[in-house]
This record gives C-alpha cells, structure tokens and sequence, in this order.
C-alpha cells in the first residue's frame, strides 16, 4: 500500500501529468530524419579535437521541435561530445540551428548514444528544408564515422566549449569525405497532441452533368480543413487540368497537417468532347406506291453513348401510307455528354397506272377471303383485277383530259365491284379510287 505521506506528494504530479496530456488527446508520434543504419566498414578515422565534424544535408520530414540527436559511436574512454545541427546552405552547412549538452562518452563497446536537447532550447526544423546533423568533439578518442551510406561528410576546426556556442555560421570546411555519420535527429511535430488527420474534398469544375460526362476540360481542385484546435494545414494538393477524353479519370489529393497527419481523396472525372455520329440508310429516293420505304436512321457514340432522349427513327412503311409527294424525316442525337449531331433525308412518292395496278393486286391477295380460295378461284378473282387495271393501264401523257377521265371511271368501277364482292376493305377502296383520282 502507499502510505498517507507519500500519496501527498504524488497525487500533485499526477495531476500535472494529466494536466500536461491534456483530456484524451494523445500527442503525435515523433519523426527522425537523417541517417538510421550503421554500416559494415570499419570507422574511418578518429575523431579530433576542437572539431565540427558534420554529414548532410538531409530533409526534415515534420515541421517541429529536435529532442536528441542520436549517433552511432565506437567504444571510448572519457570524450566530452556535443551533437550539433546547422541549417543547409546550398548544398553545404549553413547557419547554426542548435546545439546539445555536453555528453561524456564511456561505452565499453559500440553502441547507439542519445544527445538530448535542453528541454527550454530545442531547435526547430521546417518541413522540406535541408539540415546538416553533426558532433562538436571535445577530446582524440572516438570513431563517428561509420559508413552508413556513402554521401559528404563536412570537418572544420572550431574550439570546444563545453558549455558556449559555435560558430553562427559554420567554419571553412576542412574536405568533403566519401562517407556519412550514423546518426538522426528526433523531431516531435508541431502541434503536440494532433493526431487527428484533416479533411481534404475534391471538385471538379465545370461540374459533370446528371449522365456523370463533361464535354470540356475539367480542373480537379482539392480544399483542406484541419481539426478545431488542430495543428494547421501544411500543405494541399494543388488543381489539375483535365484535357483528353476518356472515362472515369482519376485524380488524387492529399493533404497534410503540421503534425504530419495526411488525408486523401480521389475524385473521378469522365470527359467526351466528340459529337455523336447520326446518318439514314436506305433512301431510294422516289417509291411508286406499290413499292416499301425501309430507310434506316443509325446513331452512334464512342465514348459516353447515345442519350436515350435522342430521336433517330427508321422510316418504314408501305409507299401509299405516306401520301402522294415529297416527304422528310430529320434525326436530332445528343450523347451522354450533350455533345450533339442531326441529319435528315426526304424522299418522293409517286402514281402510275402500272404501280397502281400492282398496289390492287396485292389489296386483293391480302384478304383472307382470297386466301381460303382454291387457285381456280383465285384465277377468276385475278381476271376481275385484270379487268379493273386494264383502264388505268392505258392512261397515257397523250391522252386527253377527257379520255383519262373515262378510263378512270371504268377502274373505279372496277375497284367498286372488288369492294363490293368483299375482295377489297371499304378502306383500301378509297385509298385505291383517291390514288386513281392523282393519274
């Protein structure tokens, strides 16, 4: 049990610990830069005193506050060291960016050593930007060097203090090495307790139609929140222009906060710049009235298809059944992207004895009263057609008026007699005597 006395002077530091965390909020997850694996070779070379020996330069990948730096070293005996960053000035250490406490190096063998910061002056390191992390060598002993990844290792001559700064900006350096420290820096994200990833939402512009297609170019945009209270949007996914066709393009977005939290989202884009293809078949131009219109209407679409609300009929039909004269038929198609297309075509319909004649005859042969008759009897019912198509068959240019009048007469006769004997419908006759009337 804990005693009465004790208690007292915990429950204190236990509130300030929850005090200090915060109601539930769990602090981001901290985020190293710079070089983590330790190399086979054996360590180059020794460490010399009142040096800055540095490798680099190497991206911060977090926006935050540097705790340690953390460094490879062989076995030692007694080196004051302190770990040292610098900023990256064009390719080699620039400014000065911070510097550790004294740390006594007495490893009896090879082994990972931490540098910590002073909690009240941890440096800062920006997201993108390039550092250079190094040790500020108080004493001969040590190897720090061991060729982790072959990359530039700076030394320059620089005074030990145990306590003071280096330079603000680093000394002329003494060579560029084949090699690289093993060694990182640890970066708490700004931000603290932002584990939350932001919202990011994509859209396109113009919008995409009811079919889901657009017909231009689209530019994809992407907007980026963070959470209240949360650490702040670093960066956003910038817009994108769409400009070829195809369906369901993709585009994605990804957004990150200060304390690294990243969030993503695609948006899908279809686009169809082409019009639709539309055109008739089929057309013969003039049909006597005895003759069949099959024209054919055809549209197509590549990419989005036809919309069903596009007209493209076939036209079809006995010649008759459309009257007498010129006829047009128009086709307006319009495809899932609103691209559009129209064609039309016409055609003529026409009379002539001869036509005429035929068209009675298939009237005839269409009934079901011919049809249950024996080819005798169809034979006698053919010579009554005979007989009513032998007066418009002689209907000529040269006739006169009054003589193709009478000749006429005796077809209408003829198809009166037809209808009357139940070989025509009352309906073909009047279509047949209204024909008969255009010769």
């Amino acid at each position: 049990m804990i005693s009465r006395n004790r208690l007292k002077w915990l429950l204190p530091a236990i509130a300030l610990c929850i005090a200090l965390a915060g109601p539930g909020v769990a602090r981001a997850a901290d985020v190293t830069f710079g070089t983590t694996t330790i190399g086979t070779a054996v360590p180059p070379a020794s460490g010399g005193a009142n040096f800055l020996v540095m490798s680099g330069p190497y991206d911060a990948l977090v926006t935050g506050t540097v705790s340690k730096l953390t460094g490879y070293v062989s076995a030692d005996a007694e080196t004051p060291v302190r770990g040292v960053i610098y900023a990256d000035d064009a390719g080699a250490p620039g400014a000065f960016v911070g510097v550790t406490p004294e740390v006594t190096l007495t490893n009896a063998t090879a082994a990972w050593v931490d540098f910590p910061f002073d909690p009240s002056q941890l440096p800062s390191v920006t997201a993108g930007n390039k550092y250079w992390l190094g040790y500020w060598i108080g004493g001969n002993q040590g190897h720090y060097s061991y060729n982790a990844v072959t990359g530039s290792e700076v030394d320059a001559v620089q005074p030990y203090s145990s306590t003071g700064l280096p330079a603000a900006t680093f000394p002329s350096d003494n060579g560029v090495h084949d090699s690289q420290y093993s060694l990182y820096a640890t970066v708490t994200p700004s931000g603290g307790g932002d584990t939350t990833a932001p919202t990011i939402v994509g859209s396109a512009s113009p919008a995409a139609n009811a079919n889901g297609w657009n017909s231009t170019n689209v530019v994809v945009s992407f907007k980026c929140t963070d959470n209240d209270g949360g650490s702040g949007v670093a960066s956003v996914s910038g817009p994108t222009t769409l400009t070829n066709e195809g369906a369901d393009q993709t585009v994605t977005g990804t957004c990150t906060d200060n304390a690294s939290n990243s969030a993503s989202t695609t948006v899908h884009v279809s686009i169809d710049k082409t019009a639709p293809t539309v055109s008739y078949s089929g057309n013969a131009g003039t049909y006597t009235v005895d003759q069949t219109v099959a024209i054919t209407c055809t549209a197509s679409d590549n990419l989005s298809g036809v919309d069903p609300s596009s007209t493209c009929a076939d036209v079809t039909g006995p010649a008759y059944s459309f009257g007498l004269g010129q006829h047009q038929a128009s086709a307006n198609v319009l495809d899932k992207a609103g691209n559009t297309a129209s064609a039309s075509t016409s055609f003529t319909v026409t009379v002539t004895g001869e036509s005429l004649c035929t068209l009675t005859g298939q009237f005839v042969a269409s009934s079901a009263r011919y049809a249950a008759l024996s080819a005798r009897q169809k034979a006698v019912v053919d010579r009554l057609t005979v007989v009513a198509c032998d007066a418009v068959g002689r209907i000529t240019p040269r006739l006169q008026p009054f003589q193709a009048k009478l000749l006429v007469a005796l077809y209408k006769a003829g198809v009166v007699a037809l209808e009357r004997e139940g070989w025509l419908s009352q309906s073909q006759g009047s279509t047949l005597i209204n024909l008969a009337n255009s010769l």
